[in-house]
């Protein structure tokens, strides 16, 4: 089996044109014009009594929870503000129906109804 030369073997290597950012851990981020403001922390207060602050940021765990997460002295800490309220609305592919909610109770089994009323009406026609 013939190997293709060396500078194609590698993924990596073709994609020097990314739109994406590679971040260490592996994660990309799409590459995108929107900033996001920066989030500080008082985490105490110096000898002069000043209040210390330490930069923090927002993170969503397991795509539900929202956490707010900072380093102080080495050490991790993490605030725990709540569930993440999912905004998006639902997709409509898969064939759902359009006008979402409950049906209404006059309408149920009028499908099963009127296919026994074909089926009387045919044994009917066969007598």
């Amino acid at each position: 089996m013939k190997l293709p030369p060396k500078r194609h073997r590698s993924i990596r290597g073709r994609s020097s044109k990314r739109k994406t950012i590679l971040r260490a851990g592996g994660h990309v981020l799409p590459n995108r014009s929107v900033s996001y403001p920066e989030i500080y922390v008082a985490v105490g207060r110096s000898i002069y009594g000043q209040l210390e602050f330490a930069k923090c940021q927002v993170k969503v765990k397991r795509k539900l929870y929202r956490y707010l997460v900072w380093k102080h002295e080495g050490k991790q800490h993490s605030f725990y503000m709540g569930r993440a309220k999912i905004l998006a609305p639902l997709s409509s592919a898969g064939g759902r129906r359009a006008a979402p909610g409950p049906r209404s109770g006059s309408q149920r089994g009028t499908r099963k109804k009127a296919e026994f009323a074909r089926m009387l009406a045919d044994q009917d026609g066969e007598e």
